[in-house]
């Protein structure tokens, strides 16, 4: 029987998932850019996205979901209503990722002719607990296309978060947050030049991680 920690507000997460079956998420360019602008319009209304990795056939995301107050307000303002005295915040944050997916998938099917579900059902989550855990699954998630043979440096693979989160151009990712966990970004970049602490998918050497 699988597990996943719930959305609780203000905790931190590593979020993943992957497409079903031999599929790939991503078949072309726009196809990644769509699936940021989804996570735009669904997801950073309710979470602060501090990092994230697309793979061909996975991604990964680093985010903290937001306070209450913070989720009240966007309930406010999306649905123009006060939010239910017995509201499940947590249902409400997961409905918003199951929103996000369904949104992809439906213009993904629509452009390629496709039917059926995309991705592997219930996205999958870490809780992430500490700061060096944090940091060391920022690290793995840019990683990953190297770990998956797809570039030889993090810099080549265009679809994760590392140059966002050292550029000074404007970036939706909680930049500050990141840099200052970090100590700064000299640090940051040494961090990054050394082999990553989490092995692969199941196996992580610090914190909990739950699993199918």
């Amino acid at each position: 029987m699988s597990y996943y920690p719930p959305f609780v507000a203000n905790q931190v997460f590593h979020v993943f998932n992957h497409a079903v079956s031999n599929e790939n998420l991503y078949r072309t360019r726009e196809n990644y850019r769509y699936f940021l602008r989804l996570l735009g319009t669904h997801i950073e209304p309710i979470a602060h996205i501090y990092a994230y990795n697309l793979l061909p056939n996975h991604f990964h995301l680093l985010l903290q979901i937001k306070s209450i107050p913070e989720l009240t307000r966007y309930y406010q303002l999306s649905k123009q209503a006060e939010p239910p005295p017995q509201i499940e915040w947590t249902d409400f944050v997961s409905q918003q990722f199951s929103n996000c997916f369904n949104a992809y998938a439906k213009g993904f099917n629509k452009h390629f002719g496709r039917k059926g579900v995309l991705f592997m059902k219930r996205v999958k989550r870490t809780l992430v607990q500490d700061s060096l855990y944090f940091k060391n699954v920022l690290h793995y998630i840019h990683y990953n296309a190297i770990h998956h043979n797809l570039c030889k440096t993090l810099q080549e693979w265009v679809w994760n978060s590392y140059d966002s989160l050292l550029s000074v151009e404007a970036t939706r990712l909680k930049r500050d947050v990141v840099l200052k966990c970090f100590g700064g970004p000299t640090f940051f970049i040494n961090f990054h030049d050394q082999p990553p602490l989490l092995l692969n998918d199941c196996t992580l050497e610090f914190g909990h991680y739950y699993y199918t």
